[in-house]
């Protein structure tokens, strides 16, 4: 099997691996910091004033219970996926009878993230 950096002994073919982690984990940190930075200077600003602050919490308030009610229903969603998934790989598995406990936990992993 051939690969893009075959017979090229340029940048970035000639670099070990580390330096490419370096990049990412490098940008990572760099967009944390930028992040933060934005975040004290948002915070220092003022909310605005009193009927803007009543708006913002009313618009707060409806939008956390409407997440709420929108995560008990993924939350039924993913119990009842996780129990047709448990109950099809455990009565006629693929590999061998724990299929159904890993599809399910894996569902259920994945559902959370």
């Amino acid at each position: 099997m051939s690969s893009l950096c075959d017979g090229v002994d340029g940048w970035p073919c000639n670099q070990h691996a580390g330096v490419a982690v370096a990049f990412g984990i490098i940008g990572g940190i760099a967009s944390l910091l930028f992040v933060a930075k934005l975040y004290v200077r948002l915070r220092l600003n003022p909310r605005g004033n009193q009927v803007m602050n009543q708006i913002s919490d009313k618009i707060k308030s409806g939008a956390l219970q409407f997440l709420r009610t929108e995560y008990r229903y993924l939350l039924i969603f993913a119990i009842i996926a996780f129990a047709i998934l448990l109950g099809l790989y455990t009565f006629d598995p693929v590999y061998d009878s724990m299929d159904g406990v890993r599809y399910g936990v894996s569902f259920l992993v994945g559902a959370g993230l």
